[in-house]
C-alpha cells in the first residue's frame, strides 16, 4: 500500500447515480454503476488521498418500500427507516465488493468497511408537515394519483417534461448530529476506507427513553460534525 494520504476527501453519490431513471433496477443494473464509480474512486485514493463514501438511496428505497407493501399480505411490512437501513447494507455491500475487486485488480489490498449510520432529527422539523423528498420510481400523473387515492401517498410533479414527471414525496428533515461520527473517524485515521451516512443516515428522534427511528429519510448525502 502505498498511499501517503494528503488529506480526507469525501464523495457523495446521489442514488440515481446507482440507477438511472430508465433501468429496471435489477442487481446488475445497480452493481454496473457501482464498479464504474468504483474505479473513479480508485483513482482518487492512488492520488494520495483517504476516501470516505456516501451515497443516496431514494430510487432504492422507493422500491423496497413497494416490495414491502405489496408482500405485507405474507409477512409483515417493515417501516421506512428499517427501509433506510436495509438500502444502506445493500448498498455498502455493492460497493464494498466492487471497490475490494477494483483495488485488489490493481495490486492493492485495502480494508474497506461499511457503517450503519443513524441521524439525530427533531421530532418537530417542519418537513413532516410539508415533505419534499422524491423517492423510488417516476411514475406518469395518473399512476401517481391513483397511489394517492389508493395508498394515501404524497405525490408531486418533479419535473416540468417527459411522460414519467411525478414521484412519491416523503418527510426530510435537517439532520442534527450523525451518531456513528466518532466510530467513522477512528476509522478513517486507522487508513480504511469508510463508506456511510447512505441516505443521509437513517432518521432517529431521542427522548429520555433513548433513541429511536423515525419514518423519513435525511435531507442531505452526507452529515459532518
Amino acid at each position: 500500500m502505498e498511499n501517503k494520504s494528503k488529506g480526507t476527501i469525501v464523495v457523495a453519490l446521489g442514488g440515481n447515480a446507482i440507477l438511472q431513471e430508465n433501468e429496471k433496477g435489477t442487481y446488475d443494473d445497480q452493481y454496473k454503476h457501482v464498479m464504474n464509480t468504483s474505479e473513479q474512486l480508485y483513482n482518487i485514493w492512488e492520488s494520495g488521498y483517504t476516501l470516505v463514501v456516501s451515497h443516496g438511496n431514494g430510487p432504492q428505497a422507493g422500491n423496497l418500500t413497494i416490495q414491502q407493501e405489496d408482500g405485507a399480505a405474507h409477512v409483515p411490512a417493515q417501516p421506512l427507516h428499517c427501509v433506510g437501513a436495509m438500502t444502506q447494507g445493500q448498498i455498502g455491500y455493492m460497493f464494498q465488493q466492487a471497490l475490494q475487486n477494483v483495488f485488489s485488480a490493481h495490486g492493492h489490498s485495502i480494508p474497506i468497511a461499511t457503517i450503519i449510520t443513524q441521524s439525530l432529527v427533531s421530532a418537530d422539523d417542519p418537513d413532516f408537515k410539508n415533505p419534499s423528498k422524491p423517492v423510488g420510481p417516476f411514475y406518469t400523473k395518473e399512476q401517481a394519483l391513483k397511489l394517492k387515492e389508493e395508498k394515501g401517498y404524497n405525490v408531486k410533479e418533479v419535473r416540468p417534461t417527459g411522460e414519467r414527471n411525478w414521484r412519491r414525496i416523503v418527510a426530510s428533515p435537517e439532520p442534527i448530529q450523525l451518531l456513528e461520527a466518532p466510530a467513522i473517524e477512528k476509522l478513517v485515521k486507522s487508513g480504511i476506507i469508510v463508506i456511510s451516512s447512505g441516505g443521509g443516515g437513517i432518521p432517529v428522534t431521542k427522548d429520555k427513553f433513548g433513541v429511536k427511528g423515525i419514518d423519513a429519510p435525511c435531507t442531505c448525502l452526507l452529515y459532518t460534525s
